[in-house]
């Protein structure tokens, strides 16, 4: 199988990245920097790098167009006002209306990356803190973004219903090591763990098994994907004490 990937050097990216390749796929990876991607990743036969940007067009085409999978794994760094991941949803589906107009080319089926958080259904579940501090007032510009490119993917598949895409919804991800399993439903992020943290390595693992065709029933879906054994992890992990010192600072700031 043939693997787009746009966000290959990401917390999830550099955990789907070798799982691909562990299968024996194919892997296109659009790279901005490419002294991000390790020497072993680049010297794999079965890794190919396009250098660019999503706004970059002709390298978003030159990326996907022999594809059978594309996958955002676009992720903000921070909570600075931002457009990364909806810039790189308009792009992927600029692309793929321009495969479109290619009988001999087959479109790939579009996987977004995004958040439990943009997800109403999955919010409700979540806990007090996260409703009222994380989301409003930590990560209030990530899930603009998100929610935003969720919203651009959903209207145009209401507008071709020939388009081919899953939105998976973690919950919080973090860097432990990897349980090697997860459990995916629609619209919920059922978890056994606390504070619903996952791992980075086990959402990748789920990413691929929706490349791989593994569940066809959540074609057109938002998927929410939970943890089924119990993951230890702080809830202030790194990503989160670094979420809210950028607030402190960044916000003040402006002020």
């Amino acid at each position: 199988m043939k693997i787009a990937i746009i966000g290959s050097t990401g917390k999830t990216g550099i955990n789907l990245v070798p799982e691909c390749l562990k299968r024996n796929h194919s892997v296109y990876a659009l790279v901005r920097t490419s002294s991000k991607v390790p020497e072993q990743i680049r010297d794999n036969p079965l890794y190919h790098m396009f250098q660019g940007d999503v706004k970059n067009d002709s390298a978003v085409l030159a990326t996907i167009e022999n594809a059978d999978v594309v996958i955002s794994a676009v992720g903000p760094p921070d909570n600075a006002p931002t457009t990364v991941v909806q810039d790189t949803t308009i792009a992927v589906l600029k692309a793929l209306k321009s495969l479109k107009m290619k009988p001999d080319l087959r479109r790939p089926r579009f996987i977004l990356l995004t958040s439990g958080g943009c997800n109403d259904e999955i919010v409700k579940e979540a806990s007090w803190g996260y409703q009222n501090i994380v989301k409003p007032h930590i990560l209030d510009n990530v899930y603009d973004d998100l929610i935003k490119a969720e919203k651009i993917l959903l209207d145009a598949g209401a507008e071709d219903p020939t388009l081919d895409y899953v939105i998976l919804e973690p919950p919080q991800l973090v860097p432990v090591p990897p349980t090697g399993t997860y459990m995916m439903m629609e619209n919920k992020c059922e978890n056994v763990g606390k504070d619903w943290p996952v791992p980075f390595a086990d959402v990748s693992l789920g990413l691929l098994d929706l490349a791989e065709g593994k569940y066809p029933e959540f074609n057109r879906k938002r998927i929410g994907i939970g943890s089924t054994t119990l993951v230890d992890s702080p809830f202030f992990t790194e990503q989160v004490r670094s979420m809210i010192w950028f607030n402190l600072t960044y916000k003040c700031t402006i002020l």
